[in-house]
């Protein structure tokens, strides 16, 4: 099967009218992958350049990203868009020889042109929105917010990064930004990592709002008040919403689809993460392991909150303490909370030597030294002797540390970590390990994303002209409770104008 590829055509004029247009290459019925782009004139703003995870084939497919150059790969596979002057061309041949470069046409071959403005925004630091920007070239700005900003250069300190190194650029949030004819800005809103944003745009007199991924359930539900106000201000004439927790009738009736703005009796908010953590931790007999998602900063102040409780000291990976040390406004404030320890995993050590650390820390390889000034180390035979006295994280990667511990009446406690639940084959394989060690699993977390009731309000009070539902695998569901739904084809280019009677005319 051939490729197809798509250049970036400029938009064009139709009886002296400008016109923009709007074309989607990933995200409309998938969680995540989301790339759109907008174009006017010679000016053209895509946002978000992400990855979609499938379960089932991450085991296979890790060995496509193990390579050091799998942006071929990923362009065969149609994983990436097969944008003409796009990619970074270091990453799109790297090392392979001439032979492996002949299986793609001159369409592939990056040729930068500077005569067109171009501008790559990223809403949030989730693989699923940013997995692809390594591969961007170098040339071509890639902004975000300016925590996002903030987290990107301490990933990158850890080795935590896709693709090749490339420059980031930081804007602050609700001031406009301009590439060419297009003006654009971010608004904050929350979601489960911190700089999440949304995205207003405007060309042409047609205005975009990006939801980007956020809830109303979170630590700083103000923040999507605020959202809704100033949305509903703007007056888009498209609203992009995410739709993740729409799911099909047989867990969610038609009759649950109302808008609201309450939460369900019993729900448990980011707010509350502290508290019920705090509870499930109490009756542990044993040493507690937490699984969070470490990007998830909240999440990291409500583990440290409930092992203070319960009188436990935080023992974090290093990559993670990392990273909550350069994001928590907490510890920046006072770094050396007496709660927090770190722990070098011997079997990381043993298996790849030394020079694990150092590769992770190929940016700054004083990170980890930095680390040890400040925090105690905690090693595994302190996990054995006093197991009690700890909460130690244990993300799935590092799953076999726990047979260096004593894990008499321990508790493995997720919350929110990988792998995710039991659409994910390794969920299965994780709860039977811990079954085979005699360790209790529990649950304890919040989504990141909307309540259904929640996204219907947020659409109902913003008032679009069109609501386009987006990550999301049932957008239909989301699109017939909302206002005036529109469901865009991926690969397809709509051309966006004003009526003389200021309806908006999409077409194709």
């Amino acid at each position: 099967m051939q490729l197809a590829s798509y250049t970036f055509k400029n938009s064009y004029l139709i009886h002296g009218v400008s016109i923009m247009e709007l074309s989607f290459y990933g995200g409309l019925d998938t969680i995540g992958g989301t790339i759109i782009r907008v174009s006017s004139g010679k000016s053209q703003l895509i946002f978000d350049f992400g990855l979609v995870y499938h379960a089932e084939r991450s085991l296979l497919e890790c060995h496509l990203m193990s390579d050091r150059y799998p942006l071929l790969d990923l362009l065969r596979l149609r994983r990436m868009p097969a944008f003409d002057g796009f990619y970074n061309r270091a990453a799109l041949y790297g090392e392979k020889t001439p032979a492996a470069r002949t299986r793609f046409p001159r369409p592939y071959d990056p040729i930068h042109d500077a005569s067109q403005s171009l501008h790559v925004f990223i809403s949030h630091l989730h693989l699923d929105h940013m997995a692809g920007v390594g591969w961007i070239d170098p040339n071509i700005p890639v902004v975000m917010s300016e925590p996002s900003y903030r987290m990107m250069e301490a990933l990158k300190t850890i080795g935590e990064t896709v693709g090749l190194p490339r420059p980031y650029q930081s804007i602050p949030y609700d001031t406009w930004q301009h590439v060419g004819e297009i003006r654009y800005q971010a608004v904050a809103v929350d979601h489960d990592i911190p700089g999440a944003s949304a995205l207003w745009i405007e060309a042409e007199g047609i205005r975009i709002i990006y939801s980007g991924d956020l809830r109303w359930h979170g630590k700083y539900p103000e923040r999507i008040d605020e959202f809704i106000q100033k949305a509903h201000a703007f007056s888009p004439d498209l609203l992009l919403i995410e739709g993740t927790t729409i799911v099909g009738r047989d867990v969610l009736p038609e009759e649950q689809l109302i808008p609201s703005s309450a939460l369900p009796p019993g729900f448990l908010t980011e707010k509350d993460m502290p508290e019920h953590l705090a509870r499930s931790f109490k009756d542990a007999r044993g040493v507690i392991i937490v699984n969070p998602y470490h990007r998830n900063i909240d999440r990291l102040e409500a583990i440290l909150d409930a092992s203070q409780q319960t009188g436990r000291t935080l023992v974090l990976e290093p990559e993670t303490a990392y990273l909550f040390y350069q994001m928590s406004d907490r510890l920046q404030k006072d770094p050396k909370q007496n709660a927090i320890a770190l722990y070098l995993s011997e079997r990381s050590l043993q298996r790849t030597d030394r020079d694990h650390l150092e590769h992770r820390a190929h940016e700054n390889r004083d990170w980890l030294d930095t680390l040890r000034s400040i925090y105690p180390v905690v090693d595994q035979q302190a996990l054995r002797d006093d197991p009690q006295a700890y909460v130690v994280q244990n993300s799935w990667e590092r799953l076999w540390d726990l047979l260096d511990w004593n894990l008499d009446g321990a508790v493995y406690v997720q919350t929110n970590g990988m792998p995710l639940g039991a659409f994910d084959p390794q969920f299965a394989y994780l709860k039977k390990v811990l079954k085979e060690l005699g360790i209790e699993h529990r649950s304890v977390g919040t989504s990141g994303h909307a309540l259904p009731q929640h996204l219907l309000e947020i659409i109902r009070r913003i008032e679009p002209a069109y609501t386009v539902p987006i990550h999301s695998l049932f957008p239909e569901r989301l699109g017939a409770h909302s206002l005036r739904p529109f469901f865009p084809k991926k690969y397809v280019t709509y051309t966006l104008k004003h009526a003389p009677d200021g309806t908006l005319l999409i077409t194709s």
